[in-house]
């Protein structure tokens, strides 16, 4: 079976879906990746056994010029290859992926949301926010329509997109989050000085500035 995994950034792979893309391997399927990147990333892929097509894919951009080529290339490639099954996360491989999935043809599409993003989460007034937010929610709702499964690892997450997209609930599978590969992550104990862990990106809508002004202050008044 030919499996493609698709997503809007390479390194998330190694970072979050390696054992996933691992048991495809095992399993003696043929797994495909298919994301942004350049031929660097071919190399790198192939160590695993995955093969790697890259794509014009800019995942932080706004562009719709650029996104029509991030359309155009999924389904080049999706008719190329001819996959079984399409599994996709992350916001613009879900969206265009799917929408691709469905032109060339294949039913068996599955996708996961891991989060909502600061679009549809924060509670801004600006009108770009506003028209940005109806315009992602719209782009979701098509893309769920080509999807047998949407899989959510928050349950607010998964109730504003049921909401949002009227998304029926038997389409959506609840699980609990990616998890942690101890094998890589090894226990190990916690330091004797006192010490503060922050775990979450380091973003505006996250508070972050706020959180390292306080670490600032933290360190000069330990010193002191």
């Amino acid at each position: 079976m030919k499996i493609a995994i698709l997503t809007s950034d390479p390194q998330s792979i190694f970072w979050h879906r390696q054992d996933l893309a691992d048991d495809f391997v095992k399993a003696k399927h043929d797994l495909l990746i298919i994301s942004s990147g350049n031929e660097e990333w071919v190399d790198k892929f192939h160590q695993y056994g995955f093969r790697y097509k890259y794509i014009r894919l800019n995942r932080n951009g706004i562009n719709p010029i650029t996104d029509i080529y991030t359309f155009l290339d999924f389904i080049k490639v999706l008719k190329e290859e001819k996959p079984d099954k399409v599994f996709a996360y992350q916001a613009k491989a879900v969206v265009y992926g799917c929408w691709a999935a469905n032109r060339c043809g294949i039913t068996e599409v599955y996708t996961m949301l891991t989060g909502l993003g600061s679009v549809l989460r924060d509670n801004k007034k600006t009108l770009k926010h506003q028209l940005l937010s109806f315009i992602l929610k719209r782009l979701y709702k098509n893309a769920f329509r080509c999807s047998r499964v949407v899989v959510f690892q928050n349950k607010d997450d998964q109730d504003i997109m049921i909401n949002a997209t009227s998304l029926p609930l038997n389409k959506t599978v609840l699980v609990n989050g990616s998890g942690v590969d101890i094998n890589t992550y090894i226990h190990r104990s916690l330091p004797s000085t006192p010490t503060f862990l922050y775990i979450g990106r380091l973003v505006e809508e996250k508070e972050s500035e706020n959180i390292l002004r306080r670490a600032k202050s933290l360190k000069i008044n330990i010193k002191t």
